[in-house]
């Protein structure tokens, strides 16, 4: 097992050379080690999980319909990924990763984020660095699903979510949809369901799925929320 004062000079050798720029010559005067030394602490470093490396794809977006949607919908800023005639899957990987990247560059320690539910979303959450130092807390801001797979519904996601980014999760106990106005009025009476939905209300960002009408693909479909006569209609 290495031992936590090595470990802190791999941390700060690769510090010194992967955020600070000092050449490999550089940090082995510094230390007044070799640099051959200074190479194989930045390998090691890198087999040991204190180092990693992630190469940013250029994903395709649709710069004349992102500017639309904010004429349009009056809107600061609009990402929207190509589509061209690639497969869904694909497109939804790409457009988790931009979601991601957007995240990681809006978020503050101590914000609050909340979120709701979908394959759109878990694609965002897969795709988000962990920064457990942030410190930002998860609020599931509408109800649990409860007949899809449960790593794309509101609980899992929420959990998953707070962990990458260092903060507590709180979940909102209450199904998706009740069968009348007065079920759902005895619900949101009750004191943890109601702190729940105000902490999402003050949420200083909330990630949202929007769903999609892509032929099996349909998250509310699966759920039996939606039929195929009425996904259809949506598509038109």
């Amino acid at each position: 097992m290495i031992s936590e004062s090595r470990e802190d000079l791999l941390v700060r050798v690769a510090t010194l050379y992967y955020e600070e720029d000092y050449s490999q010559q550089q940090i082995a005067d510094m230390l007044q080690i070799s640099r051959s030394n200074i190479s194989r602490m930045l390998k090691e470093a890198k087999t040991r999980g204190l180092v990693e490396i992630r190469i940013r794809k250029r994903i395709a977006r649709v710069l004349e319909l992102e500017r639309e949607f904010m004429r349009r919908f009056g809107l600061l800023r609009a990402m929207i990924v190509a589509g061209n005639d690639r497969d869904y899957l694909d497109r939804l990987v790409d457009a988790g990763q931009q979601a991601a990247w957007y995240i990681e560059e809006m978020l503050r320690p101590g914000d609050t984020l909340a979120i709701s539910w979908g394959t759109g979303v878990n694609a965002a959450v897969k795709a988000l660095t962990p920064q457990p130092s942030l410190g930002v807390d998860v609020v599931q801001m509408i109800g649990t699903v409860g007949t899809v797979d449960s790593v794309i519904d509101g609980p899992e996601l929420a959990r998953e979510l707070a962990t990458k980014l260092g903060g507590q999760y709180r979940y909102l106990h209450a199904p998706l949809f009740v069968d009348s106005p007065s079920t759902r009025d005895l619900f949101i009476k009750q004191p943890t369901i109601a702190d729940t939905l105000e902490r999402a209300r003050n949420a200083t960002f909330a990630l949202v799925g929007i769903g999609t009408t892509e032929a099996g693909a349909s998250s509310f479909l699966r759920a039996g929320h939606l039929n195929e006569a009425q996904l259809a209609e949506l598509r038109r």
